[in-house]
C-alpha cells in the first residue's frame, strides 16, 4: 500500500504546484478560479469537498455500530445540502459575483454581521479541517503503523502548501483525481460484495442493519430520534453556510451551472455515502460488534484488508485518503480567505492593503493548518469534529443567509442578534446537554435543533419591529 498512496499524495501534489501558473497575481483567480470553471469540473469538485471522513470511513465504522441510520444520516445530510443550495442559493449568490460567503453578509446588512459570520465560519471550518486531518492519522496509523501526529503534520504540510500556490485552481482539479478514485473504490468495493455474497447472507446484513425505527423510536438512557433528526439538521441545513460549497458557487460560469453542479454533486454525495454504509453493514456479518468496540473505526479498514480482494481493498484505503485531502484543501483555502479578506483586510485596511491581498491570502494557510492539526491532536475523532463543525453556523448563521436572501424586510440588527444569541445558547446547551449531562441522553438532539428556531424568532422579530420605525419607512419611501 506504500506505495499507490504516496504516489497518490505526489500527484495531488504536482497538480497543485502546476496549478499556480493560473493565478497569474489575480486575487480572483486564486480565490473563485476566475470564475470560468465548467459544469462538470465544478460538479466534481464539489463532489469531492462533500465526499470526506465522516461521509466515508465513519459512515461505515457508525453503520457496522449502530445500524444504517447511524451511520447514513452523516453523507445524507450533506449531500441534501448541496441540493437545497442547488435550488435554493446557487443562482442568487452566482449573480452577485462575490468572493467569498461573508461578502453576502456584508453586501445584505453590515460590516458587523460580515465580521461575526466570518470569525463563526472560521471556527466551524477549523473544526472540519481538524476532522479531516485527523482522519488521515488513522488510516496511516492503520495501513503503515505510523504514529498519527507525524502522519497529520506531514500531509497536512502537503496539501497546504499547493493550496497556497494554485489556490481555487489547485483544489478544483485536484478534487478530480481524488474523488474519482474515492467513487471508482468503493463502487468496485460493493459490486464485489454483492456479487460474492450468498442470497441469504445479503438479506440476513439487509435485515440486521436497517430500521426506520431510529428515525421515531424513543427509549430512555439511549440517543435515538432526537440524535439522528439533529445531526441530519446540521449537516442538511448547517452545511449551506459552507465556505468550500460557496466558493465553487461562485466559481461556476453561470448561474445555471452552479445550479445544476450543486444538484449533481449533493445526488453523488448521497449514492456514495449509501455504498460505505453497505460496506459497513457487510463488515456485520464478519466482526462481533465486540469486535468493533475494541479495534474503534478501524475495524472497517481491517476489513477491507482482510476480506477485500487486494486490488479493490487498495481502491478504498485510496479512496478514503483521497476523501480526507480533497475537502483538506477546499478548507484551508476558504477559511485563510474569509480571515484574510473578511476580518483583517476589512477591519484593518491599511495592515492589508488590496495589492497584498493575495499575498497575505496564501501565507494564512499556515496558522489555519497549525491550528487544525492541534485541534486534530487533541479531538481526534472526525465524526464528532464533523457534526460539531457544522452545528456551529446551523445555530446563528443559516437564517440570515435564507431570510437574506428571500426576505427583503430583514434588518441589519435582526440578523446580529439572530446570530449571536443563539449561538450563545448553543454553546450553553452544548455544555448542559452533553458536558454536564443535565439531560437524559435520549433526548441529546434537541439542543441542536433549538438554537435555529430561536434565531427565527429573533430575526423576524425585531425586523417587524425596526420596520415600524420613521427612520426605517423613510428608507423603504
Amino acid at each position: 500500500m506504500l506505495l499507490p498512496i504516496l504516489t497518490f499524495v505526489a500527484i495531488s501534489f504536482i497538480i497543485g504546484i502546476y496549478s499556480a501558473g493560473q493565478i497569474g497575481g489575480k486575487v480572483k483567480n486564486y480565490f473563485v478560479a476566475g470564475n470560468i470553471i465548467p459544469f462538470w469540473v465544478l460538479a466534481m469538485s464539489q463532489t469531492g469537498q462533500a465526499i470526506e471522513i465522516g461521509g466515508t470511513f465513519n459512515n461505515a465504522f457508525y453503520t457496522f455500530s449502530g445500524g444504517f441510520w447511524g451511520g447514513n444520516v452523516l453523507a445524507t445530510g450533506i449531500g441534501i445540502s448541496l441540493i437545497l443550495t442547488g435550488f435554493f442559493f446557487a443562482e442568487p449568490l452566482n449573480k452577485m459575483k462575490l468572493l467569498t460567503l461573508p461578502d453576502f453578509y456584508f453586501r445584505r446588512y453590515d460590516k458587523r454581521v460580515e465580521l461575526l459570520v466570518s470569525v463563526l465560519c472560521v471556527l466551524s471550518f477549523a473544526t472540519l479541517l481538524a476532522a479531516n486531518v485527523a482522519g488521515v492519522g488513522i488510516l496511516f496509523q492503520f495501513i503503515f503503523g505510523w504514529p498519527p501526529l507525524a502522519s497529520v503534520i506531514g500531509i497536512s504540510i502537503l496539501v497546504m502548501v499547493y493550496t497556497m500556490a494554485g489556490g481555487l485552481f489547485a483544489v478544483t482539479w485536484n478534487d478530480i483525481l481524488q474523488i474519482g478514485v474515492t467513487i471508482v473504490g468503493f463502487v468496485a468495493a460493493c459490486v464485489y460484495l454483492l456479487s460474492s455474497l450468498e442470497p441469504e447472507v445479503l438479506g440476513k446484513v439487509l435485515q440486521t442493519n436497517f430500521s426506520w425505527q431510529p428515525l421515531y423510536k424513543v427509549e430512555p438512557g439511549v440517543a435515538g430520534p432526537w440524535m439522528t433528526w439533529g445531526t441530519l439538521a446540521a449537516l442538511a441545513l448547517g452545511d449551506i453556510v459552507a465556505l468550500d460549497f460557496m466558493e465553487r458557487v461562485f466559481a461556476a460560469k453561470t448561474p445555471r451551472a452552479a445550479r445544476t453542479s450543486c444538484l449533481l454533486a449533493g445526488s453523488i454525495t448521497i449514492l456514495v455515502g449509501i455504498t460505505m454504509s453497505f460496506i459497513g453493514a457487510v463488515a456485520t456479518h464478519y466482526y462481533a460488534p465486540e469486535v468493533g468496540v475494541k479495534e474503534g473505526p478501524a475495524v472497517i479498514l481491517q476489513f477491507a484488508q482482510e476480506h477485500l480482494p487486494q486490488g479493490i481493498a487498495m481502491m478504498v484505503l485510496v479512496g478514503l485518503v483521497g476523501a480526507c485531502i480533497s475537502t483538506a484543501d477546499g478548507v484551508i483555502m476558504s477559511t485563510a480567505t474569509v480571515i484574510t479578506r473578511n476580518i483583517l483586510q476589512k477591519n484593518f485596511p491599511n495592515l492589508i492593503p488590496q495589492q497584498r491581498l493575495l499575498f497575505y491570502s496564501r501565507w494564512m494557510c499556515v496558522p489555519v493548518t497549525l491550528l487544525a492539526i492541534i485541534f486534530a491532536h487533541v479531538k481526534p475523532d472526525p465524526g464528532d469534529l464533523l457534526v460539531l463543525s457544522f452545528d456551529m453556523v446551523f445555530a446563528g448563521c443559516l437564517v440570515p443567509l435564507v431570510l437574506g436572501v428571500y426576505w427583503k424586510k430583514g434588518t441589519a440588527n435582526a440578523a446580529l442578534y439572530a446570530i449571536i444569541i443563539p449561538s450563545l445558547l448553543r454553546v450553553v446547551l452544548f455544555v448542559t446537554f452533553r458536558t454536564l449531562e443535565l439531560a437524559p441522553q435520549h433526548l441529546w438532539g434537541i439542543d441542536t435543533l433549538i438554537p435555529p428556531v430561536v434565531s427565527v424568532i429573533i430575526y423576524v422579530s425585531i425586523s417587524l419591529i425596526e420596520q415600524r420605525k420613521p427612520q426605517y419607512q423613510a428608507q423603504a419611501a
